[in-house]
């Protein structure tokens, strides 16, 4: 005589309808919560007002960095001389620092630096040793990436 399968096919059945939709709606709130912090950890990556970029002096290594930045001069009294440029290798020679003062959340997103050094660029495209500039967080990103990031000190690696 063959044993009645008919009640414990019912309750895996009955398992089944409770158990998927539990399971998808856990699913659904981890993707949720992955989504949402990894959208609040861009922010983290964005420079913020007060990050500071530092160009020791002499500190330019054996590679020429090959950048050059055009930079808007907010205070510039003469805009048809064209933007003033930022070089990194010729910032290197003698240093000089950026101090992220304002931030504005426009696309494409730009902000507003104060420059301290001796020139940013040779020839008519120096900013001279001191400015207000504006730049794109592309633009930033790049001085930044070009000295180890942002922060003062020595930024290189060591192996």
């Amino acid at each position: 005589m063959r044993p009645n399968n008919h009640q414990h096919r019912q309750d895996t059945k009955g398992a089944i309808t409770t158990i998927v939709p539990a399971v998808l709606a856990m699913v659904l709130m981890l993707v949720g919560t992955m989504a949402t912090v990894a959208m609040l950890s861009m922010e983290a990556f964005r420079p913020k007002v007060g990050d500071i970029v530092e160009f020791q002096k002499g500190l330019k290594e054996g590679d020429a960095w090959q950048l050059e930045v055009p930079a808007a001069d907010v205070a510039r009294r003469d805009p048809a001389a064209g933007p003033c440029m930022i070089d990194p290798d010729i910032i290197g020679e003698t240093g000089g620092s950026f101090i992220v003062e304002a931030r504005d959340d426009t696309t494409p997103m730009m902000y507003r630096l104060h420059w301290a050094g001796t020139h940013t660029a040779a020839g008519a495209g120096d900013c001279g040793p001191q400015a207000d500039l504006t730049l794109s967080r592309t633009d930033l990103q790049k001085l930044a990436n070009a000295v180890g990031g942002f922060g003062v000190g020595n930024k290189r690696l060591v192996w």
